[in-house]
């Protein structure tokens, strides 16, 4: 085992102590020698919490240009387009549903020009001529439902708001809810219930988007 310059120090000091012959210059020498032991223990730490220093600065700048590489290209601008695709996209669904709704109206009127006789309540009597396969319906003065060649098409006034939130909520349900500011999920505030003949868009295609997922 190496003898320290401190425990050779040590070992001078106590033979003087017990009498024994010691020389200034040996006692000196000892005593530098601890000195320059002390010093280099002193060095060594400078150098190793310089070391340490230098490797953690590297370490930060190596995380800088890693995260500042990764978020290139990630901006802002790009979620701005995303959100504004998704607002044309419910913009292309109420267009979609008012050309619809148009079209369920134009071909009522088409039926009542050509003298074909609409749908009465439950408690009237047919009208003469009445088809029950072809015929159409009014409510508060609109044409709000036809029946052509046996197929029966309802306007979805009034689905409109319906259909664009089940839209959104769908979304949540599949992230298992979407966090809003001061409250649990979206899926939770908006409680969209059914509404008629929204029922009829969103069975069929939630069954699409089921069948999609599963292929």
């Amino acid at each position: 085992m190496n003898t320290t310059a401190s425990q050779k120090l040590s070992a001078l000091e106590a033979k003087a102590v017990a009498g024994e012959k010691v020389t200034a210059a040996d006692l000196a020498a000892a005593q530098a020698a601890v000195r320059i032991e002390e010093l280099t223990a002193e060095g060594d730490r400078i150098r190793e919490a310089e070391a340490a220093a230098k490797s953690a600065a590297e370490r930060r700048e190596t995380a800088k240009a890693e995260a500042a590489a990764l978020l290139e290209g990630h901006g802002t601008d790009e979620i701005v387009a995303l959100w504004i695709a998704a607002v044309d996209a419910q913009e292309n669904l109420l267009a979609g549903i008012a050309a619809y709704n148009e079209a369920i109206s134009t071909a009522g009127r088409i039926l009542d020009r050509g003298g074909v006789r609409p749908q009465l309540d439950r408690n009237s009597e047919p009208l003469e001529h009445f088809d029950a396969d072809n015929n159409f319906a009014i409510v508060h003065g609109q044409i709000k439902a036809v029946r052509v060649a046996g197929e029966s098409h309802n306007t979805l006034e009034g689905a409109e708001g319906v259909l664009v939130g089940h839209a959104v909520q769908d979304v949540a349900r599949r992230h298992k809810g979407l966090p809003l500011p001061y409250s649990k999920s979206i899926e939770n505030r908006l409680n969209l219930g059914s509404f008629g003949a929204g029922d009829a868009i969103l069975t069929p295609a939630r069954n699409i988007i089921a069948e999609r997922a599963a292929a």
